[in-house]
């Protein structure tokens, strides 16, 4: 099935953001159009970023939305979110750690 070459492509090292021939969408574009969750949810765990734009303006979210994949569009609504909270705490890691060196060049006599 679909998920087994796009997991095959995984494996080999594909570029997981590669677009199609003609530059207008990615695998996971691809995926979610289609309804094929299976193959969403490897290109998800495996990295692909969910928040590229195809040529038409829509996100992987936006197509599987569009093509009433709600499957898809789940596995996908839950990685942005997760992908939202990931950078929220790595601005909140940085922000404390320039506030505590800032702390200590203050300190210092």
């Amino acid at each position: 099935g679909h998920r087994d070459s796009v997991d095959h492509l995984i494996a080999k090292g594909a570029n997981l953001n590669a677009r199609t021939t003609d530059g207008k969408e990615t695998a996971l574009h691809c995926a979610a159009a289609n309804g094929h969750a299976p193959s969403a949810e490897s290109l998800i765990k495996a990295g692909a970023d969910a928040s590229l734009v195809s040529s038409d303006g829509m996100t992987a979210l936006d197509s599987a939305k569009q093509s009433d994949h709600a499957e898809v569009a789940h596995l996908l609504s839950k990685a942005s979110a997760i992908a939202a909270e990931e950078a929220s705490r790595r601005w909140l890691t940085k922000t404390e750690k320039a506030a505590a060196e800032k702390a200590l060049r203050n300190a210092a006599f």
